[in-house]
Formats: structure tokens, sequence, C-alpha cells
């Protein structure tokens, strides 16, 4: 079983995120736009953080809890990319001065 911090977490950075960039994107102001940069790089810096200490301290005892590692790893990393993405896509396409 994988860890359900991880799940927990994830989604709840993923709300918060995607909260940022519609809240900018509907209400472009310096505000907002600090908020989704701090969330950024958050967003950035924390899930890799996340899959190197959970691959650490994961006690995996078979090789189906390794593949189950992996395969999870798998699937958040394009989540997490994707997500990415947008948000660099977002704060490309706006100017610091709304």
């Amino acid at each position: 079983m994988i860890c359900n911090w991880g799940i927990v977490l994830g989604s709840v950075g993923l709300v918060l995120t995607l909260s940022a960039a519609v809240l900018h994107l509907l209400t472009p102001s310096r505000e907002t736009l600090l908020i989704l940069r701090i969330v950024a790089a958050l967003w950035a810096i924390t899930p890799p953080l996340w899959f190197l200490l959970e691959w650490h301290f994961y006690n995996w005892t078979t090789k189906d809890d390794f593949e189950q590692l992996k395969y999870s790893h798998d699937c958040a990393r394009a989540v997490w990319a994707g997500v990415g993405a947008v948000v660099a896509a977002i704060l490309l396409g706006t100017s610091s001065t709304p």
C-alpha cells in the first residue's frame, strides 16, 4: 500500500495550485500574481522532494510493492509535469503589472 499521505498532500497541492491560477486569470493583480508565483515555486519543489523521501523511506517487501511504487510515481510525475506546464504558461503569459 502506497503512502496515503502522498495522495492527500498531492490533492491539496493540486487544488491550491489550480485555484491560484484561476484566481489570477479571473482577477489579475500584483497580489494574485505573487500568490501564483509562490504556489508555483512550491509546486515545482515539493513533489520531487516527496518522491525522493518516499523512495528512500518506503519499506517495500516484495517486487510487487516496488513495482506499485514505481507506477504511482510515474502517474504522479505526469500530473505534476502537466500542471506545472499550465502554471508556467499562465505565468509567462502575464505581465508583472496588470
